[in-house]
C-alpha cells in the first residue's frame, strides 16, 4: 500500500513548509529507487534525508522506512532486520519500522531482543506507531531504537547510530 509511504513522506514535506528556516527534506526516494540502490540486499518502502538546522549546526540523518500493516509475522520482519544488518556493513542508515499498534511496537522489541540479544542488530532499528506519527508528526520524539524505551526525535537517530556499521558512506 503506497499511500501511507506517501503520507509519511507528505507529512515531513508539510512540517518543513510550517518551519521553512528549520527543516528540509532533502531526499525522497520511493521503493523503485531505493530497492536498486540497494542492490537487492534489502527492499525498502522509501527512503529519506532530513535536515534539522534549528542547532548550532546543521543535522541531517539518511533513512530507510519500512512501513508495516500488521500482516507480516515477526519472523519476516526479524529476517528484514537481518537483511539490513548486511547493508549496514556497507552504509550506515536507521531502518524505522512504522508499525500499525503499540502491542505490535512491543511484541517487535521483544522478538529483537530474543534474537539478538544484548548487542540488538546490526543496523540501528527504530520503530514507532502508526497513531504516534499521525498525532505527533514523523520528525518529532517518537522513535524507539531497539533495546530502548526511549523516544528519540528522527535527527537524534543519526547520533544514534553512529558507529553501528564498520563504515559510513551514501547510498
Amino acid at each position: 500500500d503506497a499511500l501511507p509511504i506517501y503520507d509519511f513522506f507528505t507529512r515531513l514535506l508539510a512540517h518543513t513548509h510550517e518551519h521553512p528556516q528549520s527543516y528540509r527534506l532533502d531526499t525522497w526516494w520511493p521503493d523503485a529507487t531505493i530497492s536498486q540502490a540497494c542492490a537487492g540486499i534489502v527492499r525498502p518502502d522509501g527512503y529519506g534525508e532530513w535536515t534539522d538546522t534549528t542547532g548550532t549546526a546543521p543535522v541531517t540523518v539518511g533513512f530507510f522506512l519500512e512501513h508495516d500493516t500488521g500482516t507480516e509475522a515477526h519472523r519476516r520482519l526479524l529476517a528484514k532486520i537481518d537483511k539490513y544488518g548486511e547493508l549496514a556493513a556497507a552504509v550506515s542508515r536507521p531502518v524505522l519500522l512504522h508499525l500499525p499498534s503499540a502491542a505490535r511496537e512491543t511484541r517487535l522489541h521483544q522478538a529483537i531482543t530474543r534474537g539478538h540479544g544484548a548487542r540488538g542488530p546490526a543496523a540501528l532499528i527504530a520503530t514507532t506507531t502508526h497513531e504516534l506519527s499521525a498525532t505527533t508528526g514523523p520528525a518529532a520524539r517518537i522513535w524507539r531504537p531497539a533495546g530502548s524505551l526511549r523516544r528519540l526525535a528522527l535527527t537524534e537517530l543519526g547520533a544514534a547510530g553512529a558507529g553501528r556499521s564498520r563504515r559510513t558512506g551514501g547510498i
